[in-house]
């Protein structure tokens, strides 16, 4: 529905104690206690930042953890068209002064919720790493192979393991490939949660599959 106006507005989410259930339910199918899912899924969150070169502020983190486990009533301001919808991105380098969201929960105004973007980690080319278009397998040996990012799509669905240039690592299923971005799939509480990675972020490429290590 987001995509259906470009003016800005004031979202509020009641969610009537569903919340509640459905961390009892995700913790229990998943064999742990609400908190501990609750974490799980916040680390999730922080990933999935991650791969978008972000980082969210604390306030932000608990304010998810918070709706995750007792749910409640949030209002928030939304830009459709703005990134992150309208929740402030602090460049790097600069103090997040007045970079606050208009959140509020249960009525009480949250302060200092934003994102950040994360410092870029810069690799050292490798001159000797050239690799071919295509790699053949060899059914002997099977572990993580360096591929190129330019060919990934000739391994979707296939288990991957995606290195960001500011050294997050992130593994899971390969679900789709673009010009501009990579989606990787991963297993989180019963569930899968998948993650879209900038291409241009990416400074490693491996795929899990048999061939003939050197």
């Amino acid at each position: 529905m987001l995509d259906s106006t470009t003016q800005a507005m004031t979202v509020t989410l009641r969610d009537g104690g569903l919340m509640r259930r459905v961390a009892a339910y995700c913790a229990r199918e998943a064999g742990l206690e609400p908190s501990a899912w609750a974490d799980q899924t916040l680390a999730a969150f922080q990933q999935g930042l991650d791969a978008r070169g972000l980082n969210a502020s604390r306030q932000l983190l608990a304010l998810y953890r918070q709706w995750l486990l007792e749910g409640g009533e949030i209002t928030v301001a939304v830009q459709p068209q703005a990134p992150a919808l309208g929740i402030p991105i602090v460049p790097v380098g600069e103090e997040p002064e007045g970079a606050e969201w208009t959140v509020a929960y249960n009525g009480a105004t949250v302060p200092d919720v934003f994102l950040r973007e994360a410092e870029p980690v810069l690799a050292e080319p490798d001159p000797g790493a050239a690799e071919p278009a295509v790699q053949q397998e060899n059914p002997e040996v099977q572990g993580w192979y360096a591929a190129s990012v330019e060919n990934a799509s000739q391994w979707i669905g296939r288990q991957v393991r995606v290195t960001l240039s500011n050294d997050n690592v992130v593994e899971g299923r390969l679900v789709s490939v673009s010009e501009r971005e990579l989606e990787v799939a991963r297993v989180v509480a019963g569930g899968e949660v998948a993650y879209p990675m900038l291409a241009r972020a990416i400074t490693g490429f491996e795929v899990w599959r048999r061939g003939r290590k050197q």
